[in-house]
């Protein structure tokens, strides 16, 4: 079961949480896993608006928790929005496949 992130809808143009309150997640999920032994996942919120969002959250979980938790089973990331996006780009025009 992922941790869940709550997205910051008050602030114009930033559905995600910012990369540092991801960290402090990350850091608090290995503290949990050092303790208990039970690996739990980390899902951030607001899903993604670039690739370099992907990159930047999938950096931190790497950083902090390492490569056991590169799976889609502990790192979640909202694509339907980003892959929307990409889709749009190539055809020219506005796409909602996903």
């Amino acid at each position: 079961m992922p941790v869940l992130t709550i997205s910051r809808h008050q602030q114009a143009n930033w559905n995600l949480q910012p990369p540092e309150a991801a960290y402090v997640m990350c850091q608090a999920i290995k503290e949990y896993y050092e303790e208990t032994g039970i690996q739990i996942g980390f899902k951030p919120a607001g899903g993604l608006n670039s690739v370099m969002d992907a990159l930047i959250y999938y950096t931190i979980v790497k950083e902090v928790l390492g490569d056991k938790w590169l799976t889609n089973k502990y790192l979640r990331l909202g694509t339907s929005r980003l892959a929307n996006l990409l889709l749009s780009e190539v055809i020219g025009k506005e796409v909602k496949f996903f």
